[in-house]
């Protein structure tokens, strides 16, 4: 993480300070030797390695597979395969599609800070890049949409 701040106005009555910061995520994953499930993929993880070459917070997501021309309820590939007929050998990321990472790869901030005599006012904004939001309640939605 990077932080600058400097005042570039300072008088007996008056002054204004700026502050900037920025940090950069390099996030690539090694090797890993855990077992995985298809619940692991698309809860993703910021814990343990998924798989070789993605960020720790990767996950991935069931591909969309349009919507339904009869009740306009989403469907998606892959979801009613019962378990019992998916092969614990297989990938899961063979039938499933990378959404991104949980993550921000690039964090930054800005803040003022005002002050007039006595009276003072501070802001402070907030940058986040990169990351994305998996829904929780995948298994509510892919029922919902089977019905």
């Amino acid at each position: 993480m990077n932080t600058l701040s400097f005042t570039p106005i300072q008088k007996r009555d008056f002054s204004l300070n700026i502050n900037l910061n920025a940090s950069k995520n390099w996030n690539k994953g090694g090797e890993t030797k855990i077992d995985r499930n298809t619940a692991m993929y698309l809860r993703g993880g910021s814990t343990q390695i998924l798989k070789e070459g993605y960020p720790l917070s990767a996950f991935w997501s069931y591909s969309f597979a349009g919507l339904d021309g009869s009740n306009g309820k989403p469907m998606f590939n892959y979801v009613e395969v019962p378990d019992e007929e998916k092969s614990k050998s297989i990938d899961p990321t063979t039938y499933l599609v990378y959404s991104g990472e949980t993550e921000p790869y690039f964090t930054g901030g800005l803040g003022f800070s005002f002050r007039y005599k006595s009276l003072s006012l501070n802001t402070s904004f907030s940058l986040l890049l990169g990351s994305k939001n998996a829904c929780r309640h995948l298994t509510v939605i892919f029922k919902e949409a089977a019905v």
